[in-house]
């Protein structure tokens, strides 16, 4: 099979790789189309390494393929099975072995580029808000960067859960379509940084950023608040005034899925396949969550392929992008509900293209995946 390794320059490139096989209790995935993050770019800069059991030199966090081979204790899955999952790393692969447990059924009508770039956002998005941080219905949340790719999906996972969203975009032009995520029958307040003051004070603050006064919004904190660090695209080192935090008696979270322990993981993917997406009729609410491609892009040196998103604006992380690219979604027709449930199948067709980045992998060619 052909994969993208990381060079030891930091590059990327094409290079020729033993087919994987499946143990008992994984499956080997058709890789379809990939997602590009920016963990991916870290990794090639020796920053963010896989974890233990995942490919060290192959980036790609996120993929999308059909069940090409299925090991002897895997049940519920059979070869041609569409599916997507969030991994360790080696997605950017024509093949890779996933544990079942990690997998999630593409729903119909979602293509291969969108279903390539949905787990990490979402995921990431609803462990951070509903595991993490407790969201609840009433809750007032900020959510830095939205306009980023986290930052879209934790707007629509936020609003959909009932709490009131306030979308921090530094981007006047960008507000509208933020305005725009709100499902139907929820709002969401897009401001500027600016005026995060003036719509506090906040019971969980989502930093996407990151950057030298990211950790001042301690002091929009309401008493019993938490600030939960997801994103700091923006720098990583930066000073807290820790008898603000004492003042309000706030919570502050740091927090990663990629080098959880797999049964975390596992519980995690089981949370994505029963509250976000369509797995039963019985799904309450809807939200066609999807995620539109951003500016096109080349990252490092990768012959013969792009990881390439369909022409949008360019951006950066100071332009709240909490990923390397701008990446915006649109929820339509969604309906809130207590249970927090996903995506009705009669939705789904509505979405349009939504990687960061994408690695096709669907034929002769490592091509544009994002058009």
């Amino acid at each position: 099979m052909r994969a993208v390794v990381i060079t030891s320059g930091g590059s990327f490139r094409l290079e020729d790789r033993p087919d994987p096989a499946a143990g008992p209790g994984e499956v080997v995935v058709r890789v379809r189309a990939a997602g590009l993050n920016a963990a991916d770019l870290q990794q090639a800069r020796g920053d963010y390494p896989a974890p233990p059991g995942w490919a060290a030199d192959v980036p790609g966090l996120e993929v999308a393929g059909e069940v090409e081979r299925v090991g002897s204790a895997v049940s519920g899955f059979s070869t041609g099975d569409r599916v997507m999952a969030l991994v360790g790393g080696g997605g950017h692969a024509e093949r890779i072995t996933v544990p079942a447990d990690l997998l999630l059924a593409v729903p119909d009508g979602l293509s291969w580029q969108e279903a390539g770039g949905f787990p990490e956002a979402f995921s990431t998005a609803w462990d951070a808000l509903i595991t993490q941080a407790q969201v609840h219905a009433g809750d007032r949340v900020l959510i830095t960067g939205a306009a980023g790719g986290v930052g879209t999906a934790m707007v629509q996972v936020a609003a959909i859960s009932g709490a009131h969203t306030v979308a921090s975009v530094r981007r006047p032009e960008l507000h509208d379509e933020v305005t725009a995520l709100a499902p139907d029958g929820t709002h969401v307040d897009v401001v500027t940084p600016a005026d995060e003051a003036r719509h506090g004070p906040y019971d969980v603050i989502v930093e996407l950023v990151g950057g030298q006064d990211c950790l001042d919004r301690v002091s929009l904190l309401r008493s019993g608040g938490t600030v939960l660090v997801v994103g700091v695209q923006a720098g990583a080192t930066v000073p807290l005034r820790m008898f603000d935090l004492m003042l309000v008696r706030g919570h502050l979270i740091g927090t990663t899925i990629r080098g959880r322990p797999p049964a975390e993981k596992a519980l995690l993917a089981d949370q994505v396949r029963t509250a976000v997406l369509p797995s039963s009729p019985t799904a309450a609410c809807g939200s066609p969550w999807t995620r539109p491609s951003p500016s096109s892009s080349t990252p490092g040196d990768m012959p013969g392929s792009q990881a390439r998103g369909s022409s949008a604006r360019s951006s950066s992380p100071a332009d709240d992008i909490a990923l390397p690219r701008e990446t915006r979604c649109t929820a339509r027709n969604a309906r809130p509900g207590p249970d927090h449930r996903g995506v009705p199948d009669r939705d789904l067709g509505r979405r349009s293209a939504l990687l960061v980045g994408c690695v096709l992998f669907g034929g002769e060619e490592v091509g544009d995946a994002g058009r």
